[in-house]
């Protein structure tokens, strides 16, 4: 007795070739819309790329380059002793457009300005990229630009050698003794012997290594507020300036003896006195520091 063959239906063939096509078309717009992002990835980057040249081409010359010179496809300065390139080929805009972009809008088209001082390139995308949103922009000397006037307004806070977010780069600016690191504006890594500020109050203070230990090297200074000299209770915090009787904390400040000799604790204001990863030393790190260490002018917190 022969087996019967088994094969697909009529119905299950047709179900197999319509979750093939479900599938295949899901696939070509997940491929398609990567591709349009990635071009208006692309068209922004050029933009980036064009204005870093640009620059660098108006710091030479003190202009910025006439249409004529746009149009040879290449950015370069002519002396007598040299030829300066700045963008060896000018990037043409990714083809086909993306979004809302016709053709003509996706060609990217540059104008000099107010007699050499400035420029504009307009161009097009069809996509959010980053910051930027999808439409037709402008990218001046100050970075890119909504048609219309609506401006990119970069955002560097606390972000230093980066993105600004409208096509242009975050100066590398830290303020108050922060450096940049990984883009961001950080405070530099302590290492003892280094100045410590305290970041409630700005104070300062010298730091010393005394066999493995670091401490302040100057009396602690923190002054949240202040106290007569007689109102301690021994359990209320309290702060006090040698010679001092009123409540004011700048006027206390002012007092010489506040610069000299910094602050008196009770125990209670004594324990939350120190920076933040600093304490009061314990009996053995007080030992250590009387067995190393002959010195004067050490306060209590290490």
């Amino acid at each position: 007795m022969s087996k019967s063959k088994k094969a697909f239906t009529l119905i299950e063939l047709l179900v197999v070739i319509a979750i093939i096509g479900v599938l295949a078309t899901v696939s070509i717009i997940a491929l398609s819309n990567a591709r349009s992002k990635s071009r208006d990835a692309k068209r922004v980057g050029n933009m980036k790329q064009v204005q870093t040249a640009l620059e660098l081409f108006f710091n030479d010359n003190g202009r910025y380059p006439t249409v004529e010179e746009w149009n040879l496809g290449s950015l370069y300065s002519t002396s007598s002793s040299a030829t300066t390139t700045y963008l060896q080929v000018i990037p043409t805009a990714p083809i086909p457009a993306d979004g809302n972009c016709s053709e003509n809008e996706n060609t990217s088209v540059y104008t000099q300005t107010e007699s050499g001082a400035s420029y504009s390139i307009a161009f097009c995308i069809g996509n959010t990229t980053g910051t930027i949103t999808p439409g037709n922009k402008t990218l001046t000397p100050a970075g890119i630009i909504a048609v219309g006037g609506e401006e990119c307004v970069p955002e560097c806070t606390g972000v230093c050698s980066g993105d600004d977010g409208c096509g242009g780069t975050c100066p590398d600016d830290c303020t108050g003794g922060d450096v940049c690191t990984n883009g961001t504006c950080q405070a530099p890594a302590f290492s003892c012997g280094n100045t410590l500020t305290d970041s409630r109050d700005s104070n300062t203070y010298a730091t010393v290594d005394i066999n493995g230990q670091c401490w302040m090297q100057e009396n602690l200074a923190y002054l949240p507020s202040v106290s007569p000299s007689g109102a301690g209770n021994g359990v209320d915090p309290f702060y006090f300036v040698y010679g001092y009787d009123g409540s004011s904390v700048p006027t206390a400040k002012a007092e010489p003896n506040y610069s000299t000799y910094g602050v008196l604790y009770n125990y209670p204001a004594a324990t939350a006195a120190c920076p933040t990863g600093w304490h009061l030393p314990t009996d053995a790190e007080w030992l250590t520091l009387a067995n190393n260490y002959n010195g004067v002018g050490l306060a209590p917190c290490i």
